[in-house]
């Protein structure tokens, strides 16, 4: 078994701490996603927030479809 070279022990840190920024964001649109999600069911809500649910959700699927 041979040890990994500096050079790809760097790239492994490099892709982890990319897959860690992912997971974070990807968790907090969720969390925003869920609180628009609730205001959503309240009957006076503005337009604008049904547009950015919209986007929001769009958003998160995106970088779960680039998390995999």
């Amino acid at each position: 078994m041979r040890l990994p070279s500096l050079t790809e022990q760097r790239l492994s840190e490099k892709h982890l701490r990319q897959a860690v920024a992912i997971r974070e964001d990807t968790q907090r649109v969720e969390r925003i996603a869920k609180r628009l999600s609730e205001s959503a069911e309240s009957p006076q809500r503005p337009r604008t927030l049904r547009k950015q649910d919209w986007q929001i959700r769009c958003s998160a699927s995106y970088l779960k479809r680039s998390a995999l």
